[in-house]
């Protein structure tokens, strides 16, 4: 029997590496997605405007306004809701003023009606290490991110994405691990004429609208940058100028979806005990076809039929014919490209699964019926992309419902799975040389880097340890060696060592300073106190954990976290408090790992 291809996907990769299962050795393919021409469509999807959100801010202000009579001016409560009415005021005005003037980020109305010539599939991390799934979806105005961690606004940068050009959030599970990072992407946009869109599960946008006071806080008033709109599995399907995706609820079969206002809806949303809160147990898959490719624009026949540049040339990509100044009538296919795609769009994807009553819900599905079986399939998968974890992954029963898909369809694996690799080696050099410097709060990164043949010496006392390792000369010569590259020996002015009593300070930096973003954490952490085993953090922002994870590895990160006990917060910005979720998280995996009790930290 032929198995399904396998990709375990490595870490920032923009290709896929395929490993065929039947083979002895691993064999390396790269795939990537065909490329597609423009074609016209004949309506974009209404978005909503800055008027909407101006309308939601002045509704919010009304009702602030009446929830102030409740209170007495001497009272906190009082202050604080006085405060949110004057930053709603402001926002209003900001808002208002806005639109009158053009954004600076908008983006081209013509190619936002137009399939785009470029898709392509990127993986932002594997989950391997520290920052969990995450895989978007690219095209040269637009992008489409599938889950979005905690730290994912720390890796986006390095892959020249910039947070304006993602208007679609899609999150297989309403768990932190797939939507922690979302409020920290939405910091960074800074359209109010644009909408963003979540797709998935509920209670997303509660989630985010809980975030409100953290986020904002870092503007000085409450800042709304963007609409959101809530796209649940109960809408079925969305569509734009790129794609169509359809919405796929995987739920237990004792908790198959209701009416809204049916009694067992009712009865399941307040039966706390049995964990059957409605909303919270509903993950979605999404299965996304991409549009279909138009012929592509020829450029040599451009030049042969003599059209300038300008308008002309949207106005035959969008499928319109135009006229010159001398007045030939263009037609588009008169420049359409001789070469035809003739391959289908690709169909993909995106699936979760966390228990086997999900897989038979996911199984029985009407939607996947045309790309399973062997002599009935009538459509077939490009892609399947598997958030699933390794333990229900390697089951029996999930590699059963993987063959149904036929050995045609490529399986992207992001579950941890993959090998981890080095993101940026700029981050190795410049911590290396803060290491010469200031050791104590700059250690190196595990692993340690083997760039250098050399080492860097700043204290006289090293090299004279290196000078006792070489051996004495029969004629009563000192010892000879042969010098390394980036060695120094001071001789005057040699700084004194730090003694042992001085507290071990470590320093994470986070700082993005580029075109619009705007985002910023430093929280520092000490881990040698008066008790050695004791480590105290101030502040814990967006990525610490990864930050710490990526400094001392795996066993010595899971050693500093059961020795953490307080956490010092300077103030409740989001880019000093998003860390914290994540970091509690691990500690208590670390307490197991080291079979240590929590309780009794």
């Amino acid at each position: 029997m032929k198995f399904p291809t396998i990709a375990f996907a490595s870490p920032f990769s923009k290709k896929i590496c395929a490993i065929h299962q039947s083979s002895t050795r691993n064999l390396c393919v790269h795939y990537s997605l065909p490329t597609f021409s423009v074609q016209r469509l004949a309506k974009e999807q209404t978005r909503p405007c800055s008027s909407a959100v101006q309308n939601e801010l002045s509704e919010k202000l009304k009702k602030s306004q009446e929830e102030l009579e409740k209170y007495k001016p001497d009272s906190t409560k009082y202050r604080l809701i006085k405060l949110r009415i004057a930053n709603l005021q402001e926002e209003i005005f900001r808002i208002g003023t806005a639109r009158l003037e053009e954004p600076k980020d908008s983006v081209n109305i013509s190619s936002m009606m137009l399939a785009p010539h470029l898709v392509t599939l990127e993986v932002i991390s594997n989950g391997t290490t520290h920052l969990r799934p995450s895989l978007v979806l690219r095209t040269p105005t637009r992008c489409y991110l599938f889950n979005c961690p905690e730290g994912t606004s720390r890796f986006i940068h390095t892959f020249r994405i910039r947070p304006n050009t993602i208007s679609d959030f899609f999150a297989t599970k309403a768990h932190w691990d797939n939507t922690g990072g979302i409020a920290s992407m939405l910091l960074e946009k800074f359209n109010p004429n644009e909408s963003v869109r979540l797709h998935g599960p509920k209670r997303v946008k509660s989630y985010l609208e809980g975030q409100r006071p953290f986020m904002d806080v870092d503007f000085g008033h409450i800042n709304y940058p963007v609409c959101c709109e809530e796209m649940t599995y109960e809408r079925e399907q969305f569509e734009d100028s790129t794609l169509h995706v359809r919405y796929i609820p995987l739920v237990a079969p004792s908790l198959s979806p209701s009416p809204p206002n049916s009694p067992s809806s009712t009865a399941r949303g307040v039966e706390r005990g049995n964990k059957t809160m409605a909303g919270n147990v509903v993950d979605v898959a999404f299965l996304v076809k991409l549009k279909g490719a138009s012929p592509s624009i020829d450029p040599f026949k451009l030049i042969a039929l003599k059209i300038p540049k300008g308008p002309h040339i949207a106005q035959l990509k969008a499928g319109t014919p135009i006229t010159l100044a001398d007045g030939r009538v263009i037609q588009p296919s008169d420049v359409y490209s001789d070469k035809m795609v003739n391959e289908p769009p690709p169909d993909l994807l995106f699936v979760e699964v966390d228990s086997l009553d999900k897989l038979n819900s996911i199984h029985a599905n009407e939607l996947l019926k045309d790309f399973m079986g062997d002599d009935q399939r009538l459509r077939q998968l490009r892609y399947i992309v598997h958030f699933t974890r390794p333990t229900l992954f390697n089951s029996v029963q999930y590699r059963v419902w993987m063959r149904s898909f036929g050995t045609k369809c490529r399986h992207l694996v992001l579950n941890g799975t993959g090998p981890p690799m080095t993101m940026n080696d700029g981050v190795y050099k410049s911590q290396e040389n803060l290491h010469t410097i200031f050791p104590q709060a700059y250690p190196e990164i595990y692993p340690a880097p083997e760039h250098y043949e050399g080492k860097v010496f700043t204290h006289n006392d090293v090299c004279d340890d290196l000078l006792a390792d070489q051996p004495s000369t029969a004629d009563g010569m000192g010892p000879i060696f042969l010098g390394s590259l980036f060695q120094r020996f001071p001789l005057r002015g040699v700084l004194p060592k730090f003694g042992t009593d001085d507290p071990n300070v470590l320093k994470l930096d986070y700082t993005v300073k580029e075109l619009d973003y705007r985002l910023e954490n430093l929280p520092g952490l000490a881990p040698k106190l008066a008790d050695p085993t004791s480590t105290m953090m101030i502040d814990c922002g967006d990525g610490t954990y990864g930050q710490l994870r990526t400094l001392f590895g795996p066993e010595q990160c899971a050693k500093l976290l059961a020795s953490l006990h307080v956490i010092f917060i300077t103030h409740s910005h989001l880019d000093h408090t998003n860390g914290l979720f994540t970091m509690v998280q691990e500690r208590c995996r670390a307490f197991t790992e080291l079979a240590l009790s929590y309780f009794d930290a």
